[in-house]
């Protein structure tokens, strides 16, 4: 399951069981969880995380995110090739209406 956590207006996906982790950290380690977390999510910008738990938690959510963030692009990408193909008329279309007339 998946919640927004909606700290600064834009919203990141938090998995349920990430924050059940991260609230059981000190709020100071919280914070900076989190702040690390926004920043992977927007562009994969990894921020120096404290030793310790806090590390070990970014290190294990890291690559559900990096996942995310590629299916998000090649997303992205297929709706803009789709978009395209829209746009420009194929060449077997064009032919047909060049043999109609």
């Amino acid at each position: 399951m998946e919640t927004s956590h909606n700290k600064r207006g834009t919203k990141f996906k938090f998995d349920k069981e990430w924050t059940d982790a991260i609230i059981r950290l000190p709020k100071h380690y919280q914070d900076e969880l989190y702040n690390a977390i926004e920043a992977y999510q927007r562009d994969l910008t990894v921020i120096e995380v404290s030793e310790g738990v806090p590390r070990a938690i970014f290190m294990l959510i890291m690559p559900t995110i990096r996942r995310r963030y590629r299916a998000r692009e090649l997303r992205r990408l297929a709706r803009a090739r789709k978009a395209a193909a829209k746009s420009t008329p194929s060449n077997r279309c064009a032919s047909r209406q060049n043999n109609v007339t």
